[in-house]
């Protein structure tokens, strides 16, 4: 036979193979078998258990169970006592000797000074902690009526030891107070830091406190991978915003992980106070440590340069992959003002992407309502240009894989055996459903691999383009008659539907009955087989809408614009006034009456009444939404919790 090139010829091979038979499938087969019965049965004798409880405690929890464990040992080597035996036959007389001698200790390891217990509430949390290292050593709780003494006894010796009961003042720290706060800390030379940079992460880290309320750990273990900047195309025309996106991972995770918020924060034009900006301080450190995956990038002059493609919503900013893992806050230090003491815009009850712009509330700015649609929205995220499916060469080029090249080989080989009744063997079958499956693997993973190197390659270079002098020469195709691809038919559908709304209500309703007629009629189209295509067809005169008239000289603009600002004064109300007179589940009634959904009434204590009257007293045990958080509330007392802690309507 003549000589071919096997690289481009796959199914092209050299069937004079010495030894074992190769038409053997069988390894197929064992590439998918499982373990062994025994490997699961030693798991069942297995006698090393791992200590799954303390996944269940974050590691501060952790240092609390240890320490109280560590504190029984010596109490109990103290005592000559063994603390396994002990601890088995607990009573309260044992306990009360245990926590005497706990507030007694004024040595710890090493002959270290304590500070000591000083407050009842200390003390309880000790009994609390104690309750826990119980039962991870006895594997039962303690007795209830054990605990109801166990409260007289912490009672007694909190008297007798002196222990404080008033509770440390937490006093709220206001947006103004963290404006000053951080003036300070730019302006002082009375505080100095290791390095400049450190002053810089105090203030984004008082921006990041106060905007979303986040727990100060999952703040400090921000790291690069968690942080998104984009430059996002104004909704109302006005100029691309910087858009900063932050991502919490290091919740509490009791029972399990939580699911991870996603905090948008766009930037604010004209901003009166720059201190307040974590723009400016997030973009200076991502400058300070090269941390743009475009090289060109490096000062804020050329962001201002950038512009945002025709048809497009945002222009990524992408960070150095290699940057993923390095943390923002290098460094935790102590600071002389310490951490701010508030109570967070919706706390907990946050959705997976928080649509509020939180820190417009917080600072008492007007919310850029539409700013931060447009940065929820799906369609910010499409790309006209992104690859959807693979090319011929793409898809042609899984055919070298070597566990295709060696499935392929052996379907030949059956073929060449059994000529003219190879395909009725079950091998055969086994073999040629094999090759379908992983080419359809490897195409998908392939795709994914093209789609994954698009999106981190092509913001790169659209900055370094516009970085270089060069403007867009490409125009997004808006006009649908010029889509060549569609049949007549799906043109009539697309060109109905997609239709700005008449000026008269005779207009819609033709309008709307034109898109359901295109609707009926494309239903009884089948799109299977070669669909008739229009052949020369030039472009159609799409029809125009007369523009809208000025709110000026429309009384129907005007009010319905004054109801949207009355509308968004009372949504900022009810989250940013300590007590609100505006009824939070009214105002998220679209059903209600626009008066009856702004309703203010005279004092708080009318809005209470009306709280308990209306809602509490109607509520029959059955979930209730919160409209304005766009969240769900299981029972009443999460509701009355809800209406104190985020709307401050006190029940």
């Amino acid at each position: 036979r003549g000589e071919t090139d096997s690289d481009t010829n796959p199914a092209d091979f050299d069937t004079e193979v010495e030894g074992r038979d190769e038409t053997d499938i069988t390894w197929i087969t064992e590439e998918d078998k499982d373990h062994p019965p025994e490997y699961y049965l030693n798991q069942e004798e297995d006698l090393d258990e791992p200590d799954d409880e303390d996944e269940d405690y974050a590691d501060n929890s952790l240092l609390l169970l240890y320490g109280i464990e560590a504190r029984w040992y010596r109490y109990c080597r103290y005592t000559g006592k063994d603390p396994t035996q002990a601890m088995q036959t607990i009573s309260h007389r044992t306990l009360k000797a245990f926590f005497d001698w706990l507030l007694n200790q004024r040595r710890g390891k090493g002959g270290r000074r304590l500070r000591g217990v000083k407050s009842s509430d200390s003390l309880g949390t000790y009994w609390k902690v104690f309750r826990l290292v119980h039962e991870r050593a006895t594997g039962s709780k303690i007795d209830g009526k054990l605990n109801r003494k166990m409260h007289r006894v912490l009672r007694k010796l909190a008297k007798n030891h002196r222990l404080m009961k008033d509770k440390r003042e937490k006093t709220a720290m206001y947006i103004e107070d963290l404006a000053e706060v951080l003036q300070t800390n730019l302006r002082t030379t009375k505080k100095r830091y290791p390095h400049g940079r450190h002053r810089i992460q105090i203030a984004f880290f008082h921006h990041l406190a106060a905007f979303s309320g986040n727990r100060p750990s999952a703040l400090l273990n921000l790291c690069y991978r968690h942080i998104v900047i984009t430059l996002l195309r104004d909704p109302e025309g006005g100029p691309h915003r910087i858009l900063i996106e932050f991502t919490c991972e290091f919740t509490k995770q009791y029972l399990g992980m939580k699911d991870k918020n996603t905090f948008p924060l766009p930037e604010i034009i004209f901003d009166p106070s720059l201190v307040l900006s974590p723009h400016v301080a997030l973009l200076g450190l991502v400058l300070a440590d090269e941390a743009f995956s475009a090289p060109n990038l490096t000062s804020a002059e050329r962001i201002s340069e950038l512009d945002i493609r025709p048809g497009y919503e945002q222009l990524p900013l992408l960070l150095k992959p290699s940057m993923a893992n390095i943390p923002v806050f290098r460094k935790s230090t102590n600071t002389l003002y310490g951490m701010p003491i508030c109570v967070p815009f919706v706390k907990h009850y946050l959705p997976r992407r928080v649509t509020a712009d939180t820190r417009a509330i917080v600072s008492g700015y007007k919310p850029q309502h539409d700013l931060m649609r447009a940065a929820c929205r799906m369609r910010r995220w499409i790309d006209p240009n992104r690859p959807q499916e693979l090319t011929s060469e793409q898809s042609s080029s899984v055919n070298k894989q070597p566990r295709i090249c060696r499935l392929l080989k052996q379907r030949e080989m059956w073929k060449r055996r059994f000529k003219g009744a190879a395909t009725k063997r079950p091998e055969y079958k086994l073999l040629t459903c094999e090759i379908a499956g992983e080419r359809l693997r490897r195409r998908t993973a392939l795709l994914n691999e093209v789609k994954s190197k698009w999106d981190l390659e092509n913001p790169v270079s659209e900055v370094e383009l516009q970085l270089a002098g060069l403007k867009f020469d490409q125009e997004v195709k808006t006009d649908l008659a010029s889509v060549d691809d569609m049949p007549p038919i799906q043109k009539r559908l697309v060109e109905t539907i997609m239709t700005l709304p008449g000026k008269t209500l005779e207009e819609e309703f033709r309008r709307r009955n034109a898109a359901i007629n295109a609707v009926a009629a494309y239903c009884r189209f089948q799109e299977g087989g070669d669909a008739a295509r229009p052949r020369g067809r030039g472009r159609t005169a799409t029809r125009k809408a007369s523009p809208t008239p000025a709110k000026e000289t429309c009384p129907e603009l005007m009010a319905a614009a004054a109801e949207k600002q009355t509308l968004s004064a009372a949504m900022l109300s009810v989250f940013k006034d300590k007590r609100p007179t505006i009824c939070f589940l009214c105002l998220g009634e679209e059903n209600l009456p626009f008066e009856k959904r702004v309703y203010s009434f005279a004092r708080p204590g009318d809005l209470t009444k009306h709280f308990k009257r209306k809602h509490l007293a109607n509520h029959k045990g059955d979930r209730i939404e919160c409209k304005v958080c766009q969240m769900s509330l299981q029972h009443k007392m999460h509701l009355q919790n809800h209406a104190e802690r985020i709307h401050g309507t006190v029940s």
